[in-house]
């Protein structure tokens, strides 16, 4: 239930060293959705995913290992569906079949999206969430719960990943939790691992610099520049998935 807002604070300097694409999940399998981005995004670029987002980019790196140039993954699982959370995702779509909203259940999450250091320190954080959630809408959550339970274990392909991978854990996410990112790392054969000190899982949106920060020297590190553009600015390839 994530919107490219959940990414705005963090463009400005991601846009110094790469071209932005971001890329709607609007398919309801993770398979369809990382074959409709390969039928439009560029011939190589950098995939950076967050939960959903981040599922996709594995699965983009196992679908075309040759056009992919490096992949970060932030507050993401690569474990396939927990039994409660297939019985949550159903419940949530159940409501949403007697009238519930996307907000509504947007709302229900809201603790668990963000921490509590991060909504003490931005009193706005709260209301921008439930805003992407307005964005996304009932239909749209629809398909997302429907990729979600599409998911796989990806812990063995994670291993034959050969390109340059950012795994990016919040310090304080209950969702995606620190030793849950350090196992997506080590099953990464060419991996660097950080922690967002005092954020939950919506790191972009909870800790903006810091994330920024990390995500341009990565770039910086791993992407392959390519020609200056018409401007003369050296520019490299990212596509980042919007969503929770």
């Amino acid at each position: 239930m994530c919107s490219e807002q959940l990414w705005a604070e963090v463009e400005d300097p991601l846009r110094r060293c790469a071209r932005i694409h971001h890329a709607v999940l609007e398919r309801n399998s993770i398979a369809s959705i990382a074959n409709n981005i390969l039928a439009s995004a560029p011939p190589k670029f950098t995939a950076i995913g967050l939960s959903l987002g981040g599922i996709v980019a594995i699965h983009l790196a196992m679908l075309a290992p040759h056009r992919i140039t490096g992949i970060a993954l932030l507050s993401t699982n690569a474990r396939a569906p927990r039994p409660n959370q297939l019985r949550a995702w159903c419940e949530s779509a159940t409501r949403l079949d007697h009238g519930g909203s996307a907000v509504c259940e947007q709302q229900r999450l809201l603790e668990v999206l963000t921490s509590e250091r991060s909504r003490t320190a931005d009193p706005t954080l709260s209301a921008r969430v439930l805003a992407m959630a307005e964005h996304i809408g009932t239909e749209g959550l629809r398909t997302q719960l429907a990729a979600q339970a599409s998911r796989i274990d990806y812990r063995v392909a994670l291993r034959e990943v050969t390109c340059p991978s950012l795994v990016l854990a919040g310090e304080d996410d209950a969702l995606c939790g620190v030793p849950a990112m350090r196992e997506i790392a080590a099953h990464l054969p060419d991996s660097k691992f950080e922690t967002i000190p005092g954020s939950g899982h919506l790191t972009p949106m909870e800790r903006p610099t810091e994330v920024g920060r990390v995500l341009t020297r990565w770039i910086a590190e791993v992407a392959n520049p390519m020609p200056p553009d018409s401007t003369g600015t050296m520019t490299s390839n990212l596509l980042s998935y919007s969503a929770s």
